[in-house]
């Protein structure tokens, strides 16, 4: 019945914010650590009504960026941290919890390959290591989020890019996180630097997406949309699916001497929020695109409600990075806008059925 934010102080400390459902403040952290800096990523409740946070953790006398996976009861009092590291750059973007009470972090890193590869490794409840896997394919590769299915399986979304082509495409793949095999791979997209930034499963085992393309006249626009339970999109044209090549990664895991204390933080608890005026929304199709064949003109197809749609404000660039599902079925989505001069407001979106605009 409250809110829990996370993310950093002083460009260097994790800060975890803890609100009642009434937008009160009931407690802060700040989480420190010798040498490194700290800035905490993503937060997850557990079956103990305690809070995991997983945090990015660059290590100042190695210049390299490291997973820090931290555990806090429920009023914020310290449990347990542990440290994932390697020996070149790892970064987790997504944290999800799994069915037997562990935790899945998902994101890139170079620890196989000079151009970054996706990851996910698998820990147990306390925070201890049972499974890595590297993911690789034909360019860089992001994870960006991750969710467990309900079969036990780790559905992942992301994108790769071509540096050198200066192309994209978002990606949604599912994989057995006990194995490192996997079960299917989409690309997703017009080589137009897609980029999904968040996942959710749908109450029909759909799954949903947002993040944002290069497709439309702006610099960024919006996109949401919707996939089958495989991946897959109705009525569009399905030309390649990619085929990630899934090894053992290997990485060193270990108790990790954290601080945590209260942070004392001034904090503002009111605001003047406007509306915004959004613009077109437009019904496209993605499918999955071939490297060896030219990119067909997406179809447009308005009563396909497992299409997506590109959101169109009135300013120059809009980022969907959140998404979640509504008990009504519909989906809202949060993210920002760019009105250039430095200057931009925060996005928040509800769709009825993935097409249609609600608010």
């Amino acid at each position: 019945n409250g809110l829990v934010a996370v993310g950093e102080h002083d460009y260097q400390d994790g800060l975890i914010v803890k609100y009642d459902a009434d937008g009160t403040l009931q407690w802060s952290r700040i989480i420190s650590l010798a040498s490194y800096d700290v800035n905490a990523r993503e937060v997850v409740e557990t079956a103990d009504n305690g809070l995991v946070i997983s945090a990015y953790i660059g290590d100042n006398s190695k210049g390299l960026a490291e997973i820090g996976l931290i555990k806090l009861n429920s009023t914020g009092d310290f449990v347990w941290a542990r440290q994932v590291s390697g020996t070149s750059d790892i970064y987790g973007r997504a944290t999800c919890m799994t069915s037997d009470g562990g935790f899945v972090i998902a994101g890139d890193s170079e620890l196989v390959d000079p151009e970054d590869d996706g990851f996910i490794l698998k820990l147990d409840s306390n925070g201890i290591l049972e499974y890595a896997w590297n993911i690789a394919g034909t360019s860089d590769e992001r994870i960006q989020s991750v969710f467990q299915s309900s079969d036990g399986a780790v559905v992942l979304g992301g994108y790769n890019r071509d540096s050198v082509a200066d192309t994209g495409y978002s990606m949604i793949m599912k994989v057995d996180y006990t194995t490192g095999t996997s079960s299917w791979a989409r690309k997703i997209g017009t080589s137009d630097r897609e980029q999904i930034q968040d996942i959710v499963e749908c109450q029909d085992g759909g799954i949903a997406f947002c993040g944002y393309t290069d497709l439309g006249p702006l610099d960024h626009d919006s996109v949401i949309g919707k996939t089958q339970h495989d991946g897959t999109i109705p009525n569009c044209t399905e030309i390649e699916t990619d085929t990630p090549v899934i090894t053992a990664l290997t990485v060193s895991e270990q108790a990790l001497t954290m601080t945590s204390s209260p942070s004392g933080l001034p904090h503002d608890e009111s605001g003047v929020w406007t509306r915004l005026t959004l613009g077109d929304f437009d019904p496209i199709c993605f499918y999955d695109p071939s490297p060896t064949t030219p990119t067909p003109t997406p179809t447009v197809n308005p009563a396909d409600v497992n299409g997506g749609i590109v959101l169109h404000g009135t300013d120059e660039e809009e980022y969907a990075n959140s998404g979640v599902q509504t008990s009504d079925g519909g989906f809202i989505t949060t993210g920002g806008n760019y009105l250039g001069n430095n200057d931009g407001h925060c996005l928040v979106a509800k769709f009825q059925d993935y097409q249609t605009p609600d608010w």
